[in-house]
């Protein structure tokens, strides 16, 4: 039996990290692998039962003052299970555990690449810099969500000795698949009668840009005034974003949803998915809409291996918001849609073939760990 040990800053069903580790989190082999995770912060709204119910611990360090961290981790990593793996998603809550990591005799200590691009904000990038040195010198073993996630973290030398392993965000093909039922169901819960619906999932904060989602949509009742935007998630953004709303005049058009358990149905109610991020790593929301055949534009600042479907489209987040209304409008929006299973699996986005790599990965750690000590 193997044991991991993911750090994570949150457990949050509105964290998409989370989302990601806990699609294969259900479709791991229980039996040999099990997921445990040192957390810093557990909404209200999370995956604590879930974990548990799946076999893994988690140790909830948001109550813990800074001055005992140290204390807190050392016995985590002291108590009767031994880890052989650390886990890092979040370096800035990563840099700590790491660190005691090694003095534990930990072998594998991994850092996983989510992202491509750093903080907007010049203090938060000098930071972010300078902890993903110190991390970076702790870590042996490397991750990534694409290409351009690795190469926004990890230094030359170490991908081109090609030690970082390609972990493609994936999902249950089968649950994002669209549904009539899902779809006459999800719009009668949130009132949505005959209405162009575009729709976005993710939190609100900076970089998911959601001012110029309400500025688009703003535009798109210029075009067509029965049309509805439906805003899936929660954040800091949140309460400027609906007083935007009001200022513009367009509150009853906006529907705020809220943290979900579950999203699935939320891409076959909407007819388009908005995406205008300034940046992200390999963003799963995206896969989610194209397994369920919805229509997607998203900004220049996506990366293009994401793109599945032919009906997606790319704008620049320089290019006016009426601009994006216009293209939203002409795009092949249409309430019958096809199954692209097959296509979602082709490009290596099947929760199955993922799972089944990254226990491989683990396995392959654990047995080269073993004849370390033979």
């Amino acid at each position: 039996m193997i044991r991991v040990i993911h750090i994570v800053s949150n457990i949050s069903r509105n964290d998409g990290i989370m989302s990601i580790m806990m699609n294969l989190n259900r479709n791991i082999d229980k039996n040999e692998l099990l997921f445990d995770f040192i957390t810093f912060n557990v909404p209200e709204i999370n995956y604590l039962d879930e974990i548990e119910s799946l076999g893994g611990k988690v140790y909830d360090l948001s109550k813990v003052k800074k001055m005992s961290l140290y204390y807190e981790i050392s016995r985590i990593f002291s108590m009767e299970i031994k880890y052989n793996t650390i886990h890092i998603h979040s370096l800035n809550y990563g840099i700590l555990p790491i660190l005691i990591s090694k003095k534990y005799n930990i072998l594998n200590r991994i850092v996983h690449s989510h992202s491509t691009k750093s903080s907007s904000q010049l203090l938060k990038r000098i930071r972010n810099a300078v902890i993903n040195r110190i991390v970076l010198l702790y870590a042996n073993k490397y991750i990534a969500c694409s290409d351009t996630a690795a190469e926004y973290l990890f230094n030359r030398k170490i991908i081109e000795n090609k030690k970082v392993f390609i972990l493609n965000n994936a999902i249950d093909c089968n649950e994002f698949s669209f549904c009539t039922e899902k779809r006459k169901n999800t719009r009668n819960k949130f009132g949505i009668k005959n209405e162009f619906v575009v729709g976005h999932v993710g939190r609100f904060s900076k970089e998911k840009n959601h001012e110029f989602i309400v500025k688009v949509f703003f535009e798109i009742l210029k075009i067509n005034e029965c049309s509805r935007l439906l805003l899936i998630g929660d954040g800091p953004t949140k309460s400027k974003i609906m007083k935007l709303t009001e200022m513009l005049n367009i509150q009853d058009k906006v529907t705020f949803a809220g943290t979900l358990n579950d999203t699935s149905s939320i891409y076959s109610a909407i007819d388009l998915l908005i995406f205008p991020s300034f940046f992200e790593g390999v963003p799963l929301v995206l896969v989610e809409a194209q397994a369920c055949d919805t229509p997607c534009i998203v900004s220049e600042k996506i990366t293009a291996d994401i793109q599945i479907n032919s009906n997606y489209e790319i704008m620049k987040l320089i290019d006016a918001p009426q601009n994006w209304a216009q293209k939203i409008i002409r795009m092949n929006v249409r309430n019958k849609r096809n199954s692209k299973k097959d296509s979602i699996a082709r490009a290596g986005y099947c929760i199955k073939d993922s799972s089944k790599k990254i226990q491989d990965y683990y396995n392959n750690l654990k047995m080269d760990s073993e004849n370390i000590w033979e």
